[in-house]
């Protein structure tokens, strides 16, 4: 199974990173990050933002890790 990136960037988003701030420090655009967030791209996301986006939800979201694996 692959983690819900759409529910991964809402969550984080949740917490309190605003777009461009999480688009950082992920080193993607905002435009992506936006997309992420509509569920537009996430199917063939790179290993680099993907393991990025799981690394700062964990930090910042251990309530929410069922995202992780759906």
């Amino acid at each position: 199974m692959s983690p819900n990136w759409q529910e991964i960037v809402a969550n984080l988003l949740s917490s309190g990173l605003g777009r461009a701030e999480l688009a950082e420090q992920i080193q993607c655009s905002k435009s992506m990050v936006d997309q992420l967030a509509r569920g537009d791209r996430g199917e063939r996301l790179s290993y680099s933002i993907g393991t990025k986006l799981v690394s700062l939800h964990l930090a910042r979201c251990p309530v929410s890790s069922s995202a992780l694996t759906e």
